[in-house]
């Protein structure tokens, strides 16, 4: 699907009708300036910011005033200027009244003192001020300048020398301070007065807040006139006529061209030149606007590229069920979803009730298919004849995961080759498509003719089309060739694209591992304090008292959960209870058995330990990036949060990997899961350390630059992937264990 194609608009006309002409463009909503005049390039907030910001300052008054809900004369605008003016003084005053207190506090030891302004009235001496620990004054030496001690407290000495230069340092053992030219009674004239007028602007804040309720319902205008006025500083003009240029889609020229006319303009459209860099516009279904705020968010294509909104709909769908992977959690997702539908469809979140309807949909089918229903059976008998994959069988479960990375990657590299069908790049796009192909036969089965013819034809377009220089002579050709090998050097980073879908495995497999742990414990959990026993009966029965099949006096477990419990406890899936093993050895004696068994129950217990440690580690660096980054933004702090919660991920690694490795420990296989849990655990800690660091310096790209979130959480994705190649092959080792 491609993009909107753009084309560069001009727009001339008289001076007095900007305002109306700006008005226009505005209802019309079709035309993005990219500014003529002194305001060009010069990046400013987005309209309504400032009526935002106002909204929020007045909202957090503390003992609002009773809100005034009608007032004709109302001007949205100067109301606007007028809080943040109310903000900025009383932002200042803050400091200032913080300034003077830390001032007064250093000054006061010392007492109220002025210095002299010129050097001379002391016959060239100065004051100088040093805070000495009191146990040292005696430290002093003899040849020191002339110097007092005026005030002690806490184990300190406040002590004033005179000199004409600063002493060398060591001659007063303590701190230097600065005395400044100003007296404390001046310091605390002014706090006063800037107390008082902190009250008075604080009293003007508060009534301020009348108007609270006519600023809300005024909002969208106020965002109107701040986006009006932040075009005007982008259009050229003189006191005759004026001048503005921007983009707009091609389908929208008719409009633009009416518009023109009503208002005797002139217009000038043209396609975009080599050098421009026209505004990307998503036009997705309607169905699947979800899709393109998702793109925006990770990264908004080139205007001259495909469409990839309905995909990524698609495809977080489908990852998101393949992670949870359990209908009983999507039927209770689209009962949810059904219970809120009509309050989400007013406003912009409209748009998002089709991937919502789309995540509980996917993830109550892919639930049936897996056979799962709360981390147990489905409870249904229909239900059970529709389960066709298993999540907690690895093998399959790569093998899936991996398909879907095929699928994925292979529907971008088509749209790309459909895009630029017309151009080198979608020559080589359909290269790489065949390289792709050639890998899914390969990993297929299906023979090495087939892997080798379709690798050799994308090989050769991704060598010959992977530049677009014309081939005018032979070192033309060689040039192009170069680029090409150039290209096929990216080979590696394909497939370990493709791995990196390996993750939605290993999420899958640690949801339904946990869900069936989690049953299972609350299988074998007493069920509250023992009841007597009728005769011939179990505990508490009675007459109408339902007969119980079994043995008398116990309770029936489900056997699946009854081998995932003994699993979780250390005892291997069908084997008969038993105690669990321990180190006791006869005293005086600590044999190799013992030792190999204690290093086996480390290495067991080893991932989620040392995962967690790091999870808290790369948590916690995050999110003191998170939280700076709150104090300079303004908006998209729950973004912020979220960055900081990706190192989170490894613990759940390790979770699963324990539930792997957990198995009667004994002298033959300790070493075995000594060395698998403590090196997965040493990864996931390393993992999940170092992919905190790296969410914090995205957080700080963020901050400067949200366009480039997504790009900026490639490196943190990247670092995760080694974590999910450490979890799959420890996975992998536990089963040949």
């Amino acid at each position: 699907m491609s993009l909107a194609p753009m084309r560069r608009v001009f727009l001339a006309g008289p001076a007095d009708r900007l305002e109306e002409t700006l008005a226009q463009l505005q209802c019309l909503g079709t035309v993005e300036l990219d500014g003529l005049g002194q305001g060009a390039g010069v990046p400013s907030p987005p309209a309504g910011e400032a009526a935002r910001r106002a909204l929020r300052y007045l909202r957090t008054t503390p003992g609002r005033r009773r809100a005034q809900a009608r007032d004709p004369g109302f001007d949205v605008a100067a109301f606007v200027a007028r809080v943040s003016a109310n903000a900025e003084r009383l932002c200042q005053l803050e400091e200032r009244r913080e300034a003077l207190n830390a001032r007064i506090r250093v000054l006061a030891p010392w007492g109220d003192f002025a210095v002299p302004p010129a050097p001379d009235d002391l016959g060239g001496l100065r004051p100088r001020f040093y805070v000495v620990p009191a146990a040292r004054l005696d430290r002093i030496p003899p040849d020191a300048p002339p110097w007092r001690c005026v005030h002690r407290a806490g184990g300190r000495a406040y002590v004033v020398a005179l000199s004409p230069d600063p002493p060398p340092p060591g001659v007063f053992p303590g701190t230097p301070v600065d005395g400044g030219r100003r007296r404390l009674r001046d310091l605390e004239r002014e706090l006063a007065a800037v107390e008082a007028e902190l009250d008075e602007t604080r009293f003007e804040r508060l009534s301020l807040t009348n108007r609270l309720k006519l600023l809300a319902r005024s909002l969208a205008q106020a965002a109107d006139a701040e986006a009006r006025a932040q075009a005007a500083a982008q259009v050229a003009r003189d006191a005759e006529v004026f001048a503005l240029s921007g983009w707009t889609p091609a389908a929208d020229l008719a409009a633009l061209g009416e518009l023109a006319r009503s208002l005797g303009l002139a217009l000038l459209a043209r396609p975009p030149r080599g050098h421009e860099t026209p505004p990307t516009k998503l036009e997705p279904p309607r169905p699947f606007a979800a899709g393109a705020e998702l793109v925006r968010f990770f990264q908004t294509p080139p205007a001259d590229d495909w469409d990839p909104s309905v995909p990524v709909f698609m495809g977080l769908a489908v990852f998101f069920a393949m992670i949870v992977a359990d209908a009983g959690y999507g039927l209770v997702m689209a009962l949810a979803l059904v219970a809120g539908w009509r309050p989400l469809g007013r406003g912009p979140a409209r748009a998002w009730r089709p991937l919502l309807a789309a995540l509980a949909g996917t993830t109550l089918f892919w639930g049936l298919a897996a056979g799962s229903w709360f981390g147990a059976r489905p409870p249904f008998a229909w239900a059970r004849h529709l389960s066709v994959v298993d999540p907690r069988d690895l093998p399959s479960a790569l093998g899936i995961a991996a398909a879907v990375g095929f699928g994925h990657l292979a529907v971008a590299l088509a749209g790309r080759a459909w895009t630029h069908r017309r151009h080198p790049a979608g020559r080589a796009a359909l290269g790489w498509l065949l390289v792709l192909g050639a890998g899914v036969s390969w990993w297929a089965g299906w023979g090495p003719v087939p892997a080798a013819l379709l690798g050799a034809t994308g090989g050769g377009l991704v060598l010959m089309f992977s530049d677009d220089r014309p081939i005018a002579s032979g070192r033309a050709l060689l040039v192009r060739l170069g680029r090409g090998l150039a290209a096929l050097a990216a080979l590696p980073r394909l497939f370990a694209d493709v791995l990196s879908y390996l993750r939605l495995a290993a999420l899958g497999l640690a949801s339904a591992s946990l869900a069936a742990t989690f049953n299972a414990l609350a299988a074998d959990r007493p069920r509250g304090p023992s009841r007597p026993r009728a005769p011939g009966g179990a505990p508490g029965a009675g007459a109408g008292a339902r007969p119980q099949s079994g043995p008398v006096g116990r309770r029936r477990r489900d056997p699946r959960a009854a081998a995932q419990h003994d699993r979780v406890r250390g005892l291997g899936a069908g084997r008969r209870r038993a105690p669990l093993q321990t180190l006791r050895a006869p005293r005086g004696a600590f044999g190799m058995s013992q030792f190999l068994i204690l290093l086996g129950w480390i290495g067991v217990c080893a991932p989620p330990a040392l995962a967690g440690i790091g999870s808290v580690m790369g948590c916690a660096a995050a999110g003191q990036a998170a939280i700076g980054a709150m104090l300079e933004t303004d908006g998209g702090h729950g973004r912020l949060v979220a960055i900081s919660a990706l190192p989170s991920s490894q613990s759940i690694y390790g979770i699963v990997a324990m539930l792997t490795l957990a198995r009667p420990v004994t002298a033959d296989n300790g070493a075995a899961l000594f060395a698998v849990g403590t090196l997965t655990g040493l990864a996931l800690f390393l993992s999940a350390t170092r992919q905190g660091e790296a969410c914090a310096a995205a957080i700080a790209a963020v901050r400067e630059k949200p366009e480039v979130a997504g790009l900026a959480l490639a490196p943190a994705a990247i670092i995760e992937g080694f974590a999910v190649f450490v979890f799959v092959f420890a996975l992998y080792l536990a089963g040949t264990l």
